[in-house]
């Protein structure tokens, strides 16, 4: 594992390439298998990851921009919040909505009726998906899944979840193959599908159904857990800090009013509300022990070698953590309250410690072969660039002047050549349906701000926030 700022960046900003590995998630590997765009190494990687970026960038190859893809479902986001009329609810159905709709517009080429039978079936397959997977039984299979795969648990209910959704995606291939106008490509399973047929003569091709599959599978989940879950975590903030929320209002009302739809353009001269954001990705902590690297080459670290192939003596498989950096990350399960604390570990004749690596057999993951584990956590609350990490503070990111800052322990969507391929996508969408949902409402909860707490829901590979009642009301102008 990899913990603190300077190691996370020295590992996988100056050491890059060698650590631009994938490592596998037990929970997961039975469906990815290391295909899709995510799970994949090597020139598999490389090709999948061009061809989405590019796909997503072009978005249906120069239709409409992202930014106004946002804006228009923002919208609709707005008009399903005013049919509530003030009632309290649950508003994860509403996040899911709207977040999953933008990437079914790029994927699928459609968005979805918020009360689509068939859509909200399959918002709760990922996101029942996403608390298992961060839940504790699922930690626990991480670390002994040799054994426990063969019992009955939360993975395979993972497992049984996930082909429910690719099964989707294989119908909605099928329906495009069908209809596919070689001459107007609508989405990315259009693209794909015409670079599968351009490839077709390539046995080595990498645009094969699987690949497609499980690359649509990664991008859908992704891009509709994070951002929806950030943006749960942000208003239960919100109702925690009314004086935050009033100070993002008066700052709407000063820099867009009321009379035109929030612009990317705005962000610039919104620095109070931009802080805000960072603030919630940071607090919210939402992949707090990262997705798993390997190194793709004998890698010298910090004085250590991490060998491409690597068989740890004098270690129960899978069950010790290799730690490289500044702090051993303890994780008080099911607490929002992240310990940190220096563990020295000697086995079998191997003193491991020092020089920043140090060892313990307490944390809920571990070091398998070449896998390497950047603690994200530990950057986003690391006490050298956050003065209360534990506090939710958007001053955390506001020099002086009152201008948003730069923040180097700042890396919710990872850093380097892994980082979130969608990171430009969630920044948009979190600025763009934050800032509207704000723009038109007012928020309330029967709780006292006093009262509200904050305690993950599960804490494990992802952090899931606790449920919560929300009033949406409308806001009165004069």
């Amino acid at each position: 594992m990899i913990c603190g700022t300077e190691a996370i960046r020295e590992a996988l900003v100056d050491q890059a390439e060698a650590f631009s590995g994938r490592g596998k998630i037990a929970v997961v590997e039975p469906i990815f298998q290391g295909y899709g765009v995510i799970f994949s190494n090597g020139e598999r990687w490389k090709t999948l990851r061009r061809f989405s970026l590019a796909t997503m960038r072009d978005f249906g190859l120069g239709k409409r921009s992202v930014e106004e893809r946002i804006q228009e479902e923002a919208q609709c986001l707005v008009e399903e919040l005013r049919k509530s009329q003030g009632a309290l609810q649950d508003p994860t159905y509403y996040f899911h909505s709207s977040t999953a709709n933008i990437i079914c517009s790029i994927v699928f080429g459609k968005r979805f009726a918020y009360r689509d039978p068939e859509f909200l079936q399959l918002l709760d397959l990922l996101f029942q998906t996403f608390l298992l997977i961060s839940s504790f039984p699922s930690q626990l299979f991480e670390l002994y899944s040799a054994f426990l795969k063969y019992f009955p648990g939360s993975h395979r209910q993972i497992y049984k979840n996930l082909q429910q959704v690719n099964a989707f995606i294989g119908r909605s291939v099928e329906k495009h193959r069908e209809t596919l106008d070689p001459s107007d490509p609508r989405d990315l399973i259009d693209s794909y599908l015409l670079r599968m047929d351009k490839e077709k003569s390539n046995p080595n091709s990498e645009f094969h159904e699987q690949n497609l599959i499980l690359t649509v599978l990664s991008l859908f989940f992704a891009g509709t857990e994070t951002t929806s879950t950030t943006l749960r975590y942000g208003f239960l903030l919100m109702l925690k800090y009314p004086h935050i929320t009033e100070r993002i209002h008066k700052e709407i009302d000063r820099v867009i009013g009321s009379h035109r739809p929030p612009a990317l353009d705005d962000r610039a001269k919104m620095p109070y509300m931009d802080a805000v954001i960072h603030e919630m990705q940071r607090f919210g902590d939402l992949i707090p022990m990262g997705v798993p690297h390997t190194v793709t080459k004998d890698t010298h670290f910090r004085g250590y070698l991490l060998p491409k192939v690597c068989q740890p003596t004098g270690l129960p498989h899978q069950t010790r953590v290799c730690l490289l950096g500044c702090w051993v990350l303890l994780i008080s399960k099911m607490t929002s309250s992240w310990l940190y604390h220096s563990v020295l570990f000697h086995s079998g004749g191997m003193g491991w410690g020092g020089g920043g690596l140090v060892m313990s057999s307490n944390l809920v993951t571990f070091l398998q072969g070449t896998e390497v584990y950047p603690i994200l956590t530990s950057a986003l609350h690391d006490p050298r660039y956050f003065e209360n990490p534990e506090a939710f503070n958007p001053d955390h990111f506001l020099d002086a002047t009152g201008a948003l800052k730069k923040n180097d322990a700042f890396m919710p969507f990872s850093i380097g050549k892994r980082i979130c391929l969608g990171e430009g996508l969630a920044r948009t969408e979190l600025f763009l349906f934050f800032t509207t949902i704000l723009q038109n409402f007012s928020v309330a909860s029967p709780v006292a701000p006093e009262d509200i707490d904050l305690t993950p829901q599960a804490v494990g590979v992802g952090t899931v926030p606790p449920p919560y009642q929300i009033q949406f009301l409308p806001r009165q102008r004069g």
